[in-house]
């Protein structure tokens, strides 16, 4: 039997591209106070969320590499891959590399910079950044004015003590105009929480982040704190401890490195952060439930390598950073969560399903939120 590899997994389960054969959803969607007002069809299969500017939707493919610019009003589809290994080519798509830099420019961060390509792929040149780290590209980067902003995973082994004790600076500036850079954001920071005097957390690689002008906010997949940093003088100007109601996050003695497959099946019995979305007053944290750890090992047991177990989303919401409601649970039916449109109004990637997938579709939907 074909294994994937361990990353694509990763990308795989991130993406919550869950099979669901069942399509009746209505009623669950509506107690939990949330309605599809509208959906957007891509003629074009696994195809995932990346970023938005005005009407433009920036998607890719995760196993092909392929770029999709899809205008909304227009109903317009634009595709383009160059991945390869030349100067003007691009390593792959993963999760937050690839981001809008304005509204005819888009990036695709690697370890070393930002490659700028326009909106039929040609090449318009490469933003270097003196990244320390070795093995992961450059994420969830914005722009503000001149001034560019990256985040950067940290690289260690995180069952060793050593490591928490070490900050890496996981936040990256440069001004385009001097290419004068900057770095800071110490991480782990005080606050964090990420490991106990003989546990720590089984994922924490992964950072969701949200940009509002010169303030740039992170969450950590394994880390229920939201830091907020001033992009221009590089200050922690303020942080908030989160309050998630089904969040459960494994934690793993001090010593033991889990195996790829054990890291594999932790993602599921453990609970992680899995987005965080910012508008005005109103903030939006995503996470998943961690699953009972037999139901997981019998999930595998009886099902091909290349499936995966449905995670449990949650969401939280914040209004002027105070929890003013109980976390609700997103209805598989519904997708994933992707975008967060306005303060009511939020994007979801439709489950794929074999009617899709014979049809060669990807479907988004518009969803209303009514607030208690």
């Amino acid at each position: 039997m074909k294994k994937l590899n361990f990353i694509l997994i990763l990308i795989l389960i991130f993406s919550a591209c869950n099979t669901s054969k069942k399509s009746d959803s209505k009623e669950l969607i509506n107690n939990l106070n949330l309605k599809i007002i509208d959906s957007i069809i891509i003629s074009k299969p696994n195809i995932f969320f990346q970023d938005r500017i005005g009407d433009n939707l920036l998607l890719t493919n995760y196993v092909n590499s392929e770029i999709h610019i899809f205008n909304i009003r227009k109903h317009i589809l634009s595709s383009f891959t160059k991945q390869g290994s030349a100067f003007d080519e691009y390593r792959r798509t993963i999760r937050g590399n690839l981001k809008f830099l304005n509204d005819s420019v888009l990036g695709v961060g690697n370890i070393k910079g930002i490659k700028k390509y326009n909106f039929q792929g040609d090449f318009l040149g490469n933003i270097s950044i003196n990244n320390k780290n070795t093995f992961a590209p450059l994420v969830n980067f914005k722009l503000y004015k001149n001034l560019l902003t990256c985040l950067r995973t940290f690289q260690g082994d995180p069952s060793k003590k050593k490591f928490y004790e070490n900050k890496q600076q996981v936040l990256l500036t440069k001004d385009l105009n001097t290419s004068e850079e900057n770095s800071y954001a110490n991480f782990p920071t005080n606050e964090s929480d990420l490991s106990n005097k003989t546990h720590y957390y089984n994922y924490i690689y992964d950072f969701y982040s949200t940009a509002n002008d010169s303030i740039y906010s992170f969450v950590n997949s394994n880390d229920a704190n939201i830091f907020d940093y001033n992009v221009l003088s590089g200050q922690l100007i303020s942080h908030k401890k989160l309050d998630l109601d089904k969040y459960n996050p494994l934690s793993i003695e001090f010593g033991k490195l889990p195996s790829n497959q054990e890291r594999f099946t932790n993602l599921f019995i453990g609970g992680a952060i899995r987005g965080y979305f910012r508008k005005d007053n109103k903030e939006i944290i995503l996470y998943s439930e961690g699953l009972n750890k037999e139901d997981v090992i019998s999930f595998y047991k009886e099902n091909s390598s290349y499936d995966v177990p449905d995670p449990i989303y949650w969401i939280s919401v914040l209004d002027k950073r105070k929890k003013t409601t109980n976390d609700f649970k997103i209805p598989k039916k519904i997708g994933s969560l992707v975008h967060m449109i306005s303060n009511d109004k939020l994007m979801f990637r439709k489950n794929k399903n074999y009617l899709d997938e014979q049809k060669g579709i990807t479907t988004f939907y518009y969803v209303q939120v009514i607030y208690n």
